[in-house]
């Protein structure tokens, strides 16, 4: 992923979805979030 995360915790980053629109995005805005992304981090960062 490429955007930034909400959280990173670990090896992993927490990422925010916001459905509330046409299309599925990322948020930072715990208001608008409607489900989470965990991404595990590779070893390169």
């Amino acid at each position: 992923m490429t955007q930034s995360p909400f959280r990173r915790v670990g090896k992993f980053d927490l990422h925010l979805l916001d459905s509330g629109g046409h299309c599925v995005q990322i948020t930072n805005d715990p208001q608008r979030a409607t489900g989470i992304v965990l991404a595990k981090r590779s070893g390169k960062s």
